[in-house]
């Protein structure tokens, strides 16, 4: 008789049902999984109104929901600590009962935070045996290097308890190692990857529901500072009464800085061209990005930018800061555009250029087509996880 296969059990904050860097790498990680059968996925989300642990399925995604305790928190932190150590025991036997009625063999937290260290707890008393692993994409790593000494020091107990740590560019590898460099053999380089034809499925698939005013140059992008919208804002001010038809489109998840960028627009002299898309499909967004003009980027902050190997397979040219990993995809003047962190100016000239010499953008979106296909592949990707998962990333 044949053994059943063994469980990986992916995890995150959040489902999976927006468009977003981090939920595409772990949709893509679980659609591996399956077609390839080396495990049988699922997928936990950290539920705080699920106190007991609930189980559905989307799209074929066997999804699990459950509560997570974090044992400090920014306000009342003796009193949440509390609460981890009342709830530990319950929470330990229901995750460890998930555990063994799943056959779960291998861990990986995508977008850690404390409430996730139990399983480090289970690992150190050997109630859980097999790989732990933590895949960081940007802000995740941000808020424990910036957290204080005491917590710092429970991330590095966490960080001993897993078998790999998984970064999705060098310059987030960078950051890490300045904060932690005793992690140095735990580190992973693993490149965000993207599908072609899973990428061409999901364009033809959406059917659109809305009309976008052409032509436009669009940014797709959670709403928060750290992406540049407000840069953006400013830099087409500098080249609007050039290109009188053009229009301006920012497509994100919602956010804290919204209403900052409402409030903005509003002030523009050219707030009829620019238009604000909340909460788009992701095959919508796409759609979007393909009849773009130009994709735009400019991020202040980018551990990597995804949605740049999206514009590539779109073929539409792509500006971007040159800041964090998005060096790593685009070779400047060969790829796409470059500009400095923060320079406005540079911005509105790259944008100028691209649009007064539309051969060189599709040149451009030739090149990093070719460049996404042949280096960004997800069968990468996933190998390299899968060397994680089964012990053999040395």
């Amino acid at each position: 008789m044949d053994r059943p296969t063994p469980g990986v059990l992916f995890i995150t904050p959040w489902d999976l049902d927006s468009a977003g860097g981090v939920n595409q790498v772990v949709l893509n990680l679980f659609r591996m999984t399956q077609h390839h059968l080396h495990f049988q996925p699922y997928h936990l989300v950290q539920k705080w109104e699920s106190p007991y642990v609930s189980m559905a399925t989307f799209q074929n995604r066997p999804t699990i929901y459950m509560r997570l305790y974090s044992p400090w928190g920014c306000q009342i932190r003796l009193k949440q600590l509390v609460s981890f150590i009342f709830h530990l025991l319950p929470t330990a036997y229901r995750l460890l009962r998930l555990i063994r009625q799943h056959r779960i063999k291998v861990i990986n937290i995508h977008y850690p935070g404390l409430s996730c260290v139990i399983f480090a707890l289970l690992k150190s008393l050997k109630l859980y045996r097999g790989p732990l692993i933590l895949s960081f994409h940007g802000a995740d790593l941000n808020e424990i290097t910036q957290s204080s000494t005491g917590v710092r020091r429970l991330w590095r107990w966490f960080f001993s308890q897993c078998e790999g740590l998984v970064a999705c560019s060098q310059a987030l590898t960078h950051l890490f190692l300045h904060a932690f460099p005793e992690a140095r053999h735990k580190i992973h380089v693993i490149l965000n990857g993207i599908d072609p034809e899973v990428t061409a499925q999901e364009l033809n698939a959406c059917v659109p529901i809305l009309t976008y005013p052409q032509p436009y140059l669009v940014n797709v992008a959670t709403y928060e500072a750290k992406k540049g919208q407000d840069l953006l804002i400013d830099a087409f001010a500098l080249i609007a009464d050039q290109f009188p038809s053009l229009n301006l489109i920012f497509a994100g998840r919602m956010g804290a800085y919204y209403a900052v960028l409402q409030k903005k627009i509003a002030t523009s002299p050219y707030k009829n061209r620019i238009f604000m898309l909340i909460d788009l499909g992701h095959g919508q967004a796409l759609q979007l990005i393909k009849a773009a003009q130009i994709f735009v980027l400019p991020s202040r902050v980018e551990s990597f930018g995804l949605v740049i190997l999206e514009a590539g397979l779109c073929e539409t040219p792509v500006i971007a800061c040159d800041t964090g990993g998005i060096p790593e995809i685009i070779q400047h003047n060969r790829h796409g555009l470059l500009f400095p962190l923060e320079n406005t100016a540079a911005l509105g000239e790259a944008l100028k250029l691209l649009l007064t010499n539309p051969d060189l953008g599709v040149a451009y979106s030739k090149a990093l087509k070719q460049r996404v296909i042949h280096q960004f592949s997800w069968k990468a990707a996933y190998d390299s996880y899968l060397k994680l998962f089964t012990g053999n990333c040395h």
